[in-house]
């Protein structure tokens, strides 16, 4: 028996072009789904990036911001005799500073001749007019070699203290001034014997945050003083590292969410009553 085998080559190759059409078109919705999530990745990478490249960018921005500032706050306001706000921030200026040396040995006697003995009361006075410096007689502070305040009489520009010696000792003492301040009188009764002559040293030039500058800009309003300056979103602490408390404060309150940049340096600040107080001025701006 004898087969006649037809092969139907058309239909063949129809159904393998249909065939391949489905194939195309499934690698064609495959690699369109995996473009799209690949692209939608790509597109929230840029995204994450250049939100955080800007939110960086803030936060630069504030901190420059605040090291401006703590350094404007350092330096004497401007105007100096300001009434109602500054045009630039300050709470700082000058003070001076002196070492002064008592020594209890024969050669510093008044008195030639004299053999060194113990003195349980000494005076020992200076006066700014013999220094050649102007000073607020009211600004003086005076310590001793353990950093205790010493109380002193005032005379016109001539300041007195007493101090217990023994034959041979010597005794270091440090006095601060300031040239314009608002501090009362502090003088007070002192009694003894002028036997020793005293050594003065020159006067130094120190930076401090003034009493009278954080009293003054206390007075003043937020407000006003942003208004002012152009200075706004701020708050200035100086604080006690000594006692580990704030002194002084000035600004508005800081938001609870955003970005809030806080600089701070080591300072020596006047108190109420001219003391010179070891401190830190704080900064924050947002």
């Amino acid at each position: 028996m004898t087969f006649n085998i037809i092969w139907d080559t058309h239909s063949r190759a129809k159904r393998a072009r249909g065939m391949l059409k489905g194939a195309t078109q499934v690698d064609y919705i495959v690699s369109a789904g995996i473009f799209i999530v690949v692209f939608g990745m790509t597109v929230a990478t840029v995204t994450d990036y250049y939100a955080g490249v800007s939110e960086s960018t803030k936060i630069t921005t504030l901190r420059s911001h605040a090291l401006d500032m703590l350094d404007s706050l350092e330096k004497s306001p401007i105007p100096p005799s300001w009434t109602d706000a500054p045009d630039v921030l300050g709470i700082g200026g000058k003070a001076y500073r002196f070492a002064l040396l008592v020594n209890n040995t024969a050669n510093n006697y008044l008195n030639d001749g004299v053999t060194a003995q113990s003195l349980a009361s000494e005076i020992v006075s200076f006066r700014y007019a013999e220094m050649a410096v102007y000073a607020d007689v009211n600004s003086t502070v005076i310590y001793n070699e353990t950093g205790a305040t010493v109380p002193y009489s005032v005379s016109g520009d001539n300041i007195s203290f007493t101090t217990a010696l023994d034959a041979g000792q010597a005794k270091w003492f440090t006095v601060y001034y300031d040239r314009s301040s608002n501090f009362t009188s502090r003088s007070a009764s002192v009694s003894g014997d002028n036997n020793l002559s005293q050594s003065v040293f020159g006067a130094e030039e120190l930076h401090v945050v003034r009493y009278r500058e954080m009293q003054k800009l206390s007075g003043a309003t937020y407000a006003t003083v942003t208004a002012a300056t152009g200075v706004k979103d701020f708050y200035v602490e100086v604080f006690n590292t000594v006692t580990n408390t704030t002194y002084f404060t000035f600004g508005g309150a800081a938001p609870t969410r955003g970005n809030v940049v806080a600089v701070e340096k080591p300072i020596i600040y006047q108190n109420a009553t001219a003391d010179i107080i070891t401190g830190k001025l704080k900064v924050r701006v947002w």
